[in-house]
């Protein structure tokens, strides 16, 4: 649903949209359900980064985020290194290699300070928004979709807000 509600703006059609864009760490032991699940989009200017956090321990006690399962979006600067999940997102959700911070209307601004330096900007979004809905499209579009679009209008990296 995400994918099909993106602006073109910024990222490119879904045409190149395949089964290579979601992850999800594989366990040794059986039976498991894995930590989290990632979608990674490569956009013009910027990559997104997805995670449904399941195992809400992955989130850091002295974090950003409130310590429940969740969806977290993150987008940042390596475009190019858009399923790059350890290196970025969950950088950010862990509270690893993250300096610059700031919070604007719920909206987390940040650098990454890793071997791949890179500008962010981070939220959070329960996961009762969508599972308490009629309209899941509709929760989409208003709890995702728009704070990206809005956000990366600010001109993101560098938001004027």
């Amino acid at each position: 649903m995400v994918v099909n509600q993106l602006s073109p703006e910024f990222f490119p059609s879904a045409d190149a949209f395949t089964s290579d864009n979601f992850y999800f760490p594989r366990q040794k032991v059986a039976p498991s359900i894995p930590p989290y699940y990632a979608l990674s989009l490569e956009g013009f200017k910027c990559a997104l980064q997805i995670v449904t956090i399941i195992d809400s321990s992955l989130i850091a006690r002295n974090g950003f985020f409130l310590h429940e399962p969740s969806i977290i979006i993150v987008l940042h600067t390596q475009a190019y290194k858009y399923s790059w999940v350890d290196e970025f997102a969950l950088n950010v959700v862990r509270n690893r290699n993250v300096g610059s911070i700031r919070k604007v209307n719920g909206i987390i601004w940040g650098q990454l300070k890793s071997e791949y330096p890179a500008d962010f900007f981070a939220f959070q979004r329960s996961l009762d928004k969508f599972s308490n809905t009629d309209n899941p499209q509709e929760a989409v579009r208003l709890q995702i979709v728009n704070p990206i679009i809005e956000n990366l209008r600010k001109g993101f990296p560098n938001p004027s807000a």
